[in-house]
């Protein structure tokens, strides 16, 4: 009893995006991926996100990651090419730190440190200026004698905490104020 089976095979439309560190070896992991503004997820530990999408034309694709510049840009996806490559800027940033008190004067003569190893020292303003850095999460602390220590994780994003404003209060913290 011979049996006729007819099978149907549709091209695969799954492309592999590839999001990668300006060295071009080491992956971004956690790279959030639009694209034609539909948001379709996060890259993995190895930076590769697959999504479907329509081959020999373009798609605007948008990448941004929490330490990296955005990117956005139209390409053509070729109806040959299974893996587009994105390398992702770093992004720097001088971070700024403004330390007043609770009457929301300046302080002056507070020790400022970032991850416990970068410390500098307000102006007469409460302006601790420190040198580049990359965005991300840092350790911030704030001390001074006869005040309560500061201590918080803090976001460092270019464009959105462009600094950071901590008040400190004799003998307690007040971590609620930005």
């Amino acid at each position: 009893m011979d049996t006729d089976y007819t099978v149907y095979l549709q091209k695969s439309n799954l492309v592999q995006i590839k999001i990668l560190n300006p060295d071009r070896s080491t992956p971004v992991a956690n790279a959030s991926i639009s694209i034609n503004r539909l948001d379709m997820g996060t890259t993995n530990s190895a930076g590769v996100l697959h999504v479907s999408m329509g081959r020999g034309t373009y798609h605007h694709i948008t990448a941004s990651a929490e330490t990296h510049e955005p990117y956005s840009s139209s390409q053509d996806i070729e109806t040959n090419q299974a893996s587009p490559t994105i390398i992702l800027s770093k992004s720097y940033l001088t971070p700024l730190v403004l330390v007043y008190d609770t009457d929301k004067k300046p302080i002056a003569t507070t020790t400022v440190i970032i991850d416990g190893k970068t410390t500098v020292y307000p102006d007469e303003y409460g302006k601790a200026q420190f040198p580049r850095h990359i965005a991300g999460i840092y350790d911030l602390e704030v001390t001074k004698v006869n005040y309560a220590p500061c201590k918080k994780d803090q976001l460092l994003r270019r464009l959105v905490h462009r600094h950071h404003r901590t008040s400190l209060r004799n003998g307690s913290s007040d971590d609620s104020r930005y």
